[in-house]
C-alpha cells in the first residue's frame, strides 16, 4: 500500500510543481498477470479492486485517468471498474494519469501491428502508407505526447519493455531508492536530473 501512496505523492507532486501534463504509471505488468500463481493475482487483483473503487468516489490525481494494457486479461469487475473511472474522469481537465495494467511494450507492439494489418487487409490503407505517424496513432494511446524522461527506481538499470516506442527520445533516470520510500526531495533531486539533461532528439 505505501507503493499506492507514493504514487498519489508523485503525481500530486508533478500536477502541482511542474509543467508536465501526463504521467504514465506502470502498476502490473502483463507477465505479471500471466506467470504468477492464482493466490498471488487475487491478493494483487483485491489491491488493484480496493483502489479502483476508492478512486471511483474519490479522484485524488485531480485529473483524467485512463488505463493501458490488455483489459482482457484481467476479471470482468475490473475492466467495468476502470471503464467506470474513464468515463467518470475524461472531462477532467488537461492532466493526465495514464496507468499500465497488463501492459508490456512488446504487447503493445503486437497490438499495433494487428490494427495496422486489419486496416490494410480492409482497404483502408495500403502497406506502401505505413510511416512513424501510422505506428504511433495505433499505439494504445496515440493523443498523448512521448514520455520526456522514463524513471526507474530501486538501482535497476533497465526499462522493463516499458513504453518501447514512446520512448526512443525519452531520458532515463535511474534512481536508486525503493518507490515507496520516495519522499519530496527525492521528486525534486529526479526532476532537478532531468532539467540538467541536454535533449538531443537523434541529433
Amino acid at each position: 500500500m505505501r507503493g499506492v501512496d507514493t504514487i498519489e505523492r508523485f503525481v500530486k507532486y508533478v500536477r502541482d510543481k511542474t509543467e508536465t501534463k501526463h504521467v504514465y504509471i506502470y502498476t502490473l505488468s502483463l507477465e505479471n498477470v500471466l506467470k504468477r500463481s492464482k493466490q498471488e493475482l487475487s491478493f494483487l487483483f483485491k489491491i488493484f479492486r480496493k483502489q479502483a473503487e476508492k478512486l471511483l468516489r474519490e479522484n485524488p490525481y485531480e485529473g483524467r485517468v485512463r488505463f493501458i494494457g490488455r483489459r482482457n486479461v484481467l476479471p470482468k469487475d475490473l475492466q467495468k471498474l476502470m471503464e467506470k473511472i474513464e468515463r467518470k474522469t475524461e472531462n477532467s481537465g488537461d492532466f493526465e494519469v495514464i496507468l499500465a495494467v497488463g501492459y508490456t511494450g512488446m504487447a503493445e507492439i503486437v497490438d499495433t501491428v494487428k490494427s495496422i494489418a486489419k486496416k490494410v487487409a480492409a482497404g483502408e490503407m495500403q502497406p506502401d502508407d505505413i510511416d512513424e505517424e501510422t505506428i504511433y496513432a495505433n499505439l494504445y494511446a496515440p493523443d498523448v505526447p512521448p514520455p520526456d524522461f522514463i524513471l526507474r527506481t530501486s538501482g535497476e538499470q533497465r526499462t522493463s519493455g516499458f513504453l518501447p516506442i514512446q520512448s526512443v527520445y525519452s531520458e532515463l533516470i535511474f534512481y536508486p531508492k525503493l518507490w515507496p520510500e520516495l519522499t519530496e526531495d527525492d521528486f525534486e533531486a529526479i526532476y532537478a536530473e532531468y532539467r540538467q539533461r541536454v535533449r538531443r532528439f537523434g541529433k
